[in-house]
């Protein structure tokens, strides 16, 4: 799935990517996380899948929030087959909300990150694998343009 010029308009585009970011990994959850204040805070603007009223619109510091952090900072996608003593993954989080793999993809705009596609769990149990990273970098690349305008929009 992807963003199509041509087709309707959604009443919320953000959710519309979110969904596609589980059609392109085949995860059973989603995020989309906007860094904010020079990528040192972070939003969670549209989530799917279990949890998902938990965490969307959720707001907290950059550092020290696991995945979505750690992937701004480094600037490149982090593939967690076993989130279960992953430093790279919030492992309260990973246990409380019962996420096992996950995957979190940078979205660039002139070079730089400023957001976070975020796949947690595969519908079929298995874990996120080297091509499901590869799939969702590529469709973070398809959606930059969309998602820059949305948080360009967002932070008026």
């Amino acid at each position: 799935m992807s963003v199509d010029d041509n087709a309707p308009a959604s009443s919320d585009p953000l959710q519309e990517i979110a969904e596609a970011i589980r059609s392109v990994t085949g995860a059973e959850r989603s995020a989309i996380v906007f860094g904010e204040d020079g990528n040192s805070s972070i939003h969670f603007v549209a989530a799917t899948g279990p949890f998902a009223d938990r965490i969307r619109e959720a707001r907290g510091p950059a550092e020290g929030s696991g995945l979505c952090g750690n992937v701004l900072d480094g600037s490149c996608s982090i593939l967690s087959k076993s989130t279960l003593g992953d430093d790279r993954v919030h492992q309260g989080h990973a246990v409380e909300m019962g996420i096992s793999t996950a995957l979190g993809a940078p979205v660039f705009h002139a070079g730089e990150p400023f957001a976070v596609l975020m796949a947690l769990n595969r519908r079929d149990g298995r874990s996120f694998s080297e091509e499901d990273e590869l799939a969702l970098n590529s469709y973070a690349s398809e959606v930059a343009g969309p998602l820059w305008q949305l948080a360009s929009a967002m932070s008026g």
